[in-house]
Order: C-alpha cells, then sequence, then structure tokens
C-alpha cells in the first residue's frame, strides 16, 4: 500500500514538474515580451504627457549595442591620453575636445595593427567625452581610485593616489592650481 501511495505521488510530482516547464515557456515566450512591449507603450504615453504638460520633452537615451569590452576599451584609451598630455606637457587637459584626435588617432593605429577589431565603430565625440567624464567617476572602478581626476569642467588629470613621489605632489599642486 505504501508503494502504491509513493507511485502516485511520484506521478503527481512528475505532473507538477511538467506543467511548470510549460508555465516557464509560456512565461519567457509569451509573457515576457508583451510586458515588454507594453512597457514600452507607457513609457512612451507618458513622455506625450509630460511633453504636453511641460512644452517640451527630453528624448530617451540611446545606448548602442557594441561587443563586450568596448566601453572598457575606450575608457581606458581615453585615460592613456589624459596621461599622455600630462606626461608631455605637464598640464591637465585644455578642454573635452582635446582628447577626441588622440583617441580617434589611437583606434586608427590599432585598426592598421589588427589589435582593433573590425566589428567596433571608432567612437565619435560625444562618446569619447562620456567615457572621459567616466575617468573620473567611481561608479566605473571598483576599487574606488579612479584613473583621471576632473579638476574644473572639461580639466582632466591623472589621479595623484595612482603615482609615487614627486609626481604626486606634482599632480596634487597642478589639481589645486586649477581648482
Amino acid at each position: 500500500m505504501s508503494e502504491d501511495r509513493e507511485l502516485r505521488l511520484m506521478r503527481k510530482l512528475d505532473q507538477l514538474s511538467e506543467e511548470h516547464k510549460m508555465l516557464q515557456q509560456t512565461l519567457t515566450e509569451e509573457i515576457q515580451p508583451k510586458m515588454r512591449g507594453l512597457m514600452e507603450q507607457s513609457r512612451r504615453a507618458d513622455q506625450i504627457v509630460q511633453a504636453v504638460k511641460k512644452g517640451h520633452a527630453k528624448s530617451p537615451g540611446y545606448i548602442p549595442d557594441v561587443g563586450e569590452g568596448y566601453w572598457p576599451t575606450v575608457r581606458k584609451l581615453v585615460v592613456e591620453a589624459v596621461y599622455s598630455i600630462f606626461n608631455e606637457e605637464h598640464r591637465p587637459t585644455k578642454d573635452r575636445r582635446e582628447v577626441i584626435p588622440l583617441v580617434q588617432g589611437r583606434i586608427e593605429g590599432m585598426r592598421k595593427l589588427g589589435k582593433w577589431p573590425p566589428s567596433w565603430a571608432t567612437p565619435g565625440r560625444d562618446t569619447i567625452i562620456r567615457r572621459q567624464n567616466e575617468t573620473a567617476d567611481v561608479r566605473h572602478y571598483p576599487d574606488g581610485v579612479t584613473p583621471c581626476l576632473c579638476i574644473s569642467p572639461g580639466k582632466y588629470l591623472p589621479n595623484p593616489q595612482k603615482f609615487e613621489e614627486p609626481v604626486r605632489s606634482e599632480l596634487q599642486r597642478l589639481a589645486e592650481d586649477y581648482r
């Protein structure tokens, strides 16, 4: 009698497991895509309501679909550009636009050497400026030490914490002078 009960329970468990698989499949194939569509429609409707109320609306942000490692690589090239300006001229960047030709030139050199993935586009001005802002943002550096400091709008210096003396003191003095 207990074997009969065990068999019934096992069959019931198998049946529940099969139902769970079917529900999971329905969720991922039908319900979730519909929900994403509805949420997008809701966001658009909210944007229209805001535009009517305020007379204008902010366009939604766009993050292009790029390959794994693209953003960190561009960010690294921006850091190298900021460091090279400091190493060659012993000053911070003049403005955000100064690093753009340096980064794009480096990428073209990498592309000629086959070190830049062919599927990756050369970043534009705005992309490079955003990555430059990120070089001074701790959210992009888990250890809490950014490679660059933004000492005033558009002016970036290598972070003194990344260096030993006497360079550390020189960078700190420069940062204080520009602030």
